[in-house]
This record gives C-alpha cells, sequence and structure tokens, in this order.
C-alpha cells in the first residue's frame, strides 16, 4: 500500500520539479543541448533530475527505486569528424541507470537519478570514455505556504562530438558539466514568480585541438508571468550570467571572460488536450572581460527567439517541432549566434514496437578557434531513424542508423559521419 502511495505522489513530484523552469527556456533538442550554455544553465533548473514513470517496482523503506542494465554497440564510419582520412570506430558501452523518488512529507520529496556508462573502443584504447547520462544528480522539493523551493546538483558527461554543431576535426571531444543551484517559484492565483541561482562548472575531458571546453558561470535568473488559466503563461524573463574560462595548455583560450544579460517575454499554453506550445524571445547583451590575448572591446549583443510545439496526432503519431536563433558559448570560447530547426516524430506502428525518426539543422558562425586566429561559418545536417522493439516484460531492444553532414567555409572543418548502433536494455527492478 505505501508503495502504491509512493508511485502516485511521483507525478505530482516530476510536476513540482518541472514547474520552476524560466528564463531561456532551451526548446531545442540534440546538437542544442550541448551548446545552450550558459543562460540556459537555470533554464532547467527544477526540470527534474530523476526520469521515474508512474511504476515504481522496488519498494526500499520509505523510497521506490527502479534500475536497468544495458549494452550498446556504436559504430561510425569518421570518428575524427575530419574531410579526409576517415577512421571507422565499434564501440561497446555497457550502463547502469537507477531512479530514486523518497517523499519525506506528503509535499515535500528528494529524487535521485544516475546513469553512468564507459564506452570501450576496439579500434583504439585512447578512445574510451566515461559516461554520465543528462538526468543524473539530486532534486530535492520544498514547499513552505505558497513557495516552493527546490535545492539540485546535476552532473553529466558528454561523448559525442558530432551533437555539437560548432566542433570538427575532433570526434574525442568530451566535457562534464556539473550545475548546483536552488530555483524558488511563488504562486498567487494568476501571477507566478520565479527566481534561481545555478553555479556551473564545465570541464573538458578530452580536448584535442580545441581551444577551451573549462570554465564555469555563475547564472541568477528572474521571470514574473500572468497565468489566465493553470495551462497558459504569459509573461517576461530576465537574466545574468558570469563566465569565467579557464586558459590551460597549449591550446589556451585567447578569448576574455563575459558578463551576459538576456530579457525579453515568452508565452507558454496547452492550446488543446494533445497540443503544447512554446514562444520565448529577447536580447542577450554580452560585455567582454579583462583576460583574453584577443579580448574583444566592443559589447556584441544578439536577438533569440525559440518557438517550438509538441502535438499528438492519434495514437499512433505523435511528433515535436522546434526552432529558433540562440546565442551560446561555443567550446572554442567565441560568442556562437546559432540558428535551428529540431523535427522528431514516433511512430506506434505495431505493437510493442516504435519507430521514431529526428532532423535536425543548424547554422551558425564562430569567432577564432584552436591555435589558429581564424573564423568560420558552418551549416550542419543531422537525420537519423530508429526502431524500437519490446521483446519481454523487460528487456527492450533497439536498432538505429544517424547521418551527420557538416558544411564549413573551411574547407578542412567539413565532414560526413555515418553511424549505426544497436541497444538492449534490461529492466532489473
Amino acid at each position: 500500500m505505501r508503495l502504491q502511495k509512493i508511485n502516485r505522489k511521483l507525478g505530482s513530484a516530476s510536476l513540482c520539479a518541472g514547474a520552476g523552469a524560466f528564463l531561456i527556456l532551451p526548446l531545442s533538442v540534440g546538437a542544442q543541448e550541448s551548446v545552450q550554455r550558459p543562460l540556459t544553465g537555470a533554464a532547467t533548473a527544477t526540470s527534474g533530475t530523476s526520469r521515474l514513470t508512474d511504476r515504481l517496482p522496488l519498494g526500499v523503506g520509505p523510497t521506490a527505486w527502479r534500475v536497468s542494465a544495458g549494452a550498446g554497440l556504436f559504430f561510425q564510419d569518421n570518428y575524427n569528424l575530419s574531410p579526409t582520412n576517415h577512421e571507422a570506430d565499434l564501440t561497446i558501452s555497457p550502463q547502469v541507470h537507477t531512479s530514486m523518488l523518497w517523499p519525506i512529507t506528503e509535499k515535500n520529496s528528494l529524487t535521485l537519478g544516475l546513469g553512468i556508462g564507459y564506452n570501450f573502443s576496439l579500434q583504439n584504447s585512447a578512445r574510451d570514455s566515461l559516461t554520465l547520462t543528462p538526468d543524473s544528480g539530486l532534486s530535492f522539493n520544498i514547499y513552505v505556504g505558497d513557495f516552493l523551493i527546490n535545492l539540485h546538483d546535476r552532473v553529466s558527461i558528454s561523448a559525442n562530438a558530432f551533437q555539437d554543431p560548432t566542433i570538427a576535426g575532433n570526434g574525442g571531444y568530451s566535457q562534464l558539466v556539473n550545475t548546483l543551484g536552488v530555483a524558488t517559484s511563488w504562486n498567487l492565483n494568476q501571477a507566478r514568480l520565479k527566481l534561481g541561482y545555478d553555479h556551473t562548472i564545465y570541464e573538458a575531458l578530452q580536448s584535442g585541438n580545441i581551444g577551451t571546453g573549462s570554465g564555469q558561470s555563475e547564472v541568477v535568473s528572474f521571470s514574473s508571468a500572468y497565468t489566465p488559466s493553470p495551462t497558459t503563461a504569459i509573461g517576461l524573463e530576465t537574466g545574468m550570467s558570469i563566465n569565467k574560462l579557464n586558459n590551460r595548455g597549449s591550446y589556451s583560450s585567447p578569448y576574455s571572460d563575459s558578463v551576459q544579460y538576456n530579457v525579453g517575454p515568452f508565452y507558454e499554453a496547452q492550446i488543446t488536450e494533445h497540443i503544447t506550445f512554446q514562444a520565448h524571445a529577447g536580447y542577450n547583451f554580452v560585455i567582454p572581460q579583462s583576460g583574453g590575448t584577443n579580448a574583444v572591446q566592443s559589447a556584441p549583443g544578439y536577438y533569440y527567439v525559440q518557438i517550438g510545439i509538441n502535438h499528438r496526432l492519434n495514437q499512433y503519431i505523435s511528433y515535436s517541432l522546434s526552432g529558433g536563433r540562440s546565442t551560446s558559448l561555443a567550446v572554442s570560447a567565441s560568442q556562437t549566434p546559432l540558428y535551428f530547426i529540431n523535427w522528431a516524430t514516433s511512430w506506434a506502428v505495431l505493437r510493442s514496437t516504435t519507430l521514431s525518426t529526428t532532423l535536425q539543422f543548424n547554422q551558425g558562425s564562430q569567432g577564432t578557434w584552436g591555435s589558429t586566429a581564424r573564423g568560420e561559418t558552418f551549416e550542419q545536417y543531422v537525420a537519423g531513424i530508429s526502431l524500437g522493439h519490446k521483446v519481454t516484460r523487460k528487456l527492450t531492444g533497439s536498432v538505429g542508423y544517424q547521418a551527420a553532414l557538416r558544411n564549413s567555409d573551411q574547407a578542412d572543418r567539413d565532414y560526413v559521419n555515418n553511424m549505426f548502433n544497436l541497444n538492449l536494455q534490461w529492466q532489473l527492478w
């Protein structure tokens, strides 16, 4: 009986965790998630670290757990993301994932997520790498009257370089990101106020010839919204970020530290039972600080627009579409305005079988990078298809293919990469 109560509470705990999102929401998926830094750090401050479902089979004392293990086989024909001299790579990737919910009181809850894996390269052991899934971390929801306070500590290690469109010529790039922060939401009938702070550390674990990729950001954000209905919010969001870059190694960053400000309106609504819509727009001010050998003297700024829609057409087909223009701090430490379009569709074609298709487009320009002072303008196209099947009640499998094409005005920054993957996932508890 107690476990059933915990399972029912999970839905509300996840909603409470997601209720505190503010600042520039990263509507895009895939490539954008790897470069939307630093001003989007607080955007997901209360998005929840645990991706538990509404059915947790293992109860340990007052907590509920879900534990799974899996293994993947990943092949790519251009590991180094280079225009010539392609090097293929075959990787075996075991992974364990656990999720936990602890309802400390009727409203307050602690969630834990940890997905850890390791990539073993069969071609070159120097390419081996550790991975931590983006939902790894702790999240604690505390209710005090009309206030929801969320304390969180999130950590991830990404290893797929092609997911960042600013990277080329370095398939081994990986980065650790750790975010510690607090977010507060105050609901007042038809008004909603949110305030948050995040301290983010990002460290390049394997950087190759990338100019930087290590540093830290302090992000403060605030939003106010008018909520004419429980499913609609119209308001204004603003934020400030202080970014410090770590200059180390032979490819130390030539760029200065920076302070960024953003301000703009947003609109979020559940239009129908099956359609949700989000729109964010505004301006991002960048003020370079001292510390770089090529410090920019002017104060550049960029506008941002992000629009997204999620739609369940029927019981068989659902899709999400997002696009816009964002500003990010690329791994080269330069400010990168990026235009993007992302489309993902899920097709429930057969019983226990799902077909997924994705399309991504990214276009941007970035300043000097690496050891040579030159800039570039680039385009990246990514298309993917995967087929997932529930083999038994606890065993699921999937097979997929993905292709990435990058065009640049710098000839040595083009690439084509074909990727194949096979995955098995076993639900232990």
